[in-house]
């Protein structure tokens, strides 16, 4: 009797990363709805608060925009860090606002100018440079607070891709299991590009690129080629239109096998 064959799933959570954030949100927003109107227009700590809700916000749509996988974000620690030093570049810039009493101009005259002020103030200063520099490769290197982030961004992306690559291999693998490599190459990315609007022209390009690239790789076998064929389709589908794809690919090649052979006696 063949023992089964055993492929491994991704653990399920009970709770999401992102619901507690959510939920937080939430409270704040019911707890604004019963304070006073004269307390959430001039009270200091709000607003304190709110250029620093401002830098998380920027982050954390500089981490959507960099990954495109929401779900993934809050289980990354150092994007906590990262979304985190802007939040708190936020406050610093607001409180220094407040301490020394800046002049910002008629944007100044109430709190939410001076928080708005603040957060963006924050987040361009965060993201410049001081002065550049140019090593020995003669690549340039910047000196100031942008080297800072973007160290902590290089480490974000390495354990994100970490995080993400590792429940993708798990729930590809036993989606491609099967498919012929040769005809879902070609059919598969066809399929896709049919189906999906957001694909814009360079995304089109850079898939045919990854595809090509595996496709000429003769140094892995047919299956290995077929999972980094879903790996790479993954990016751009998710996994519930890529097991879609496949299966309608799957069937299509199954209803088409007897035609597929008689023209194979045929040329033969």
């Amino acid at each position: 009797m063949d023992t089964p064959e055993l492929i491994l799933q991704p653990k399920r959570r009970l709770f999401h990363p992102w619901i507690l954030p959510l939920l937080l949100l939430a409270a704040l927003c019911i707890a604004a709805f019963y304070i006073r109107t004269d307390y959430l227009l001039y009270n200091q700590w709000l607003w304190f608060w709110s250029a620093g809700l401002i830098g998380f916000c920027v982050g954390l749509s500089e981490l959507l925009n960099r990954y495109k996988a929401f779900r993934y974000i809050f289980s990354n620690n150092y994007s906590w860090v990262y979304m985190g030093i802007n939040m708190l570049a936020g406050m610093a810039a607001y409180a220094l606002i407040i301490k020394y009493n800046i002049n910002l101009g008629d944007i100044g005259k109430f709190p939410v100018g001076k928080s708005i002020a603040a957060g963006i103030g924050a987040m361009a200063f965060l993201r410049s440079s001081l002065f550049s520099y140019k090593d020995s490769a003669n690549k340039p290197i910047d000196v100031g607070p942008a080297a800072l982030l973007n160290v902590v961004l290089h480490a974000t992306e390495r354990q994100f891709d970490q995080v993400v690559t590792r429940k993708t291999l798990i729930q590809v693998e036993p989606i491609m299991k099967g498919i012929d490599f040769i005809s879902a190459s070609k059919d598969l990315p066809e399929l896709i590009n049919r189906s999906m609007r957001v694909l814009s022209p360079d995304e089109q390009s850079q898939l045919s690129s990854e595809i090509l690239k595996l496709l000429n790789d003769n140094s892995i076998t047919e299956a290995t080629k077929c999972i980094n064929l879903g790996m790479i389709m993954e990016k751009y589908t998710g996994i519930p239109l890529l097991r879609d794809a496949v299966d309608t690919l799957r069937r299509i090649y199954d209803e088409n096998k007897s035609k597929f052979v008689l023209e194979n006696i045929r040329l033969s």
